[in-house]
């Protein structure tokens, strides 16, 4: 294995008594859409407080958004932003 820590199913490393484990669910976050070239960045929230949504914009039209901590706010985008690429 190259640059990782391997375990076992139970999370035990290969030294006696240490444990591998993770919190996943610190900080969710979830990207949609491709955005190369902007014109205006929208943020609706607090980054800091890890509650936001960030839309990246040119011309009017959101071509790419990231979420923090909004689950149903980046499901609402990912189903549109489906719609628009199905026309």
């Amino acid at each position: 294995m190259d640059r990782g820590i391997e375990v076992n199913e139970y999370l035990e490393t290969s030294a006696p008594g240490v444990s591998f484990g993770v919190s996943i669910t610190t900080w969710r976050s979830t990207m949609w859409g491709h955005a190369e070239n902007w014109d205006t960045i929208k943020v609706d929230g607090d980054i800091e407080n890890e509650d936001c949504s960030v839309r990246y914009e040119r011309d009017g039209r959101t071509l790419a958004m990231v979420t923090i901590s909004r689950d149903l706010e980046s499901l609402l985008a990912e189903s549109e932003m489906e719609r628009l690429v199905k026309g």
